[in-house]
């Protein structure tokens, strides 16, 4: 299915690191979109992309609890990731 979204960025990044075993697409796994299924392994990837330069001066220096929330969200997509591989 094709990325959703619509960040163009995010999309190229999804597709070459690691490489995506299909280009230009997201993978359907039990109904949770995935960036990339990495190519020569079984490994489901969920792509995360910042614009830091277009961040205000007050977010830029909260940068530190800025990185703990995409550290909460890893989190989350880690159970996802869990969740697709008991699917096989």
């Amino acid at each position: 299915m094709p990325h959703a979204g619509g960040d163009d960025p995010h999309n190229a990044c999804a597709d070459k690191f690691p490489p995506n075993r299909y280009p230009g697409k997201d993978v359907l796994i039990g109904g949770i979109r995935f960036d990339a299924l990495q190519v020569g392994v079984r490994v489901l990837w969920e792509i995360k992309t910042d614009q830091f330069d277009t961040y205000s001066a007050f977010l830029q220096g909260r940068w530190s609890e800025i990185r703990w929330l995409n550290c909460l969200k890893s989190a989350l997509s880690r159970q996802h990731a869990d969740m697709a591989s008991s699917s096989g």
